[in-house]
């Protein structure tokens, strides 16, 4: 079998449709985008994942109750994350391989133009495609769990500072500009 254009093609194609497969796939969001005018932030989801009894609290103090469950759920999904981390690791290094033996193979191909370097290719080229839509599939999961990590991690309120009141009693502090007249009168010397 010699390889011919067309195989050729394939290959390049292959290689440039992977990093925008993403972009490319038909699945759905359940929720919208933020504007890209929307102000940005920056969450630390491994401050959450190490501290999430911390924001737990913070919800329960803050009244979301709601999310109180978000911390936990974080490390639930990042566990996921990370155990499909592991088992993709020989997808994707038989995937690494793969590209690295068709680059050697067009290099020797600028070389020499030897017949068998063709039949290699086309055979290494139908491994790439049987991987892809494997790979693919590992990715949209992979960032479907990113995208839920970062929407629970959006929801979570702000921590709360230490010399923040705690209960329903109000403390005064101290007081910005004049203070109050019935106060005035108790400080004057």
């Amino acid at each position: 079998m010699i390889a011919t254009h067309a195989a050729v093609s394939r290959f390049r194609s292959f290689i440039v449709s992977s990093p925008t497969a993403r972009k490319n796939s038909s699945h759905v969001r359940l929720a919208p985008k933020r504007p890209s005018i929307a102000p940005k932030f920056s969450l630390d989801i491994k401050h959450i994942r190490e501290h999430p009894d911390l924001y737990t609290q913070t919800c329960v103090d803050r009244n979301y109750l709601a999310q109180k469950d978000n911390p936990q759920r974080i490390i639930h999904l990042f566990n996921a994350w990370k155990q499909s981390q592991v088992d993709s690791r020989d997808v994707r290094r038989q995937s690494n391989n793969i590209h690295l033996q068709l680059g050697r193979l067009q290099r020797k191909e600028a070389d020499d133009l030897g017949g068998s370097t063709f039949e290699e290719q086309d055979e290494l080229l139908l491994q790439a495609e049987a991987l892809q839509p494997t790979l693919t599939r590992i990715s949209e999961a992979e960032a479907d769990i990113n995208d839920e990590i970062q929407s629970l991690a959006a929801e979570l309120p702000n921590l709360t500072s230490q010399e923040t009141p705690i209960g329903k009693e109000a403390r005064v502090i101290g007081y910005i500009n004049e203070q109050p007249a019935e106060l005035n009168t108790q400080f004057n010397h």
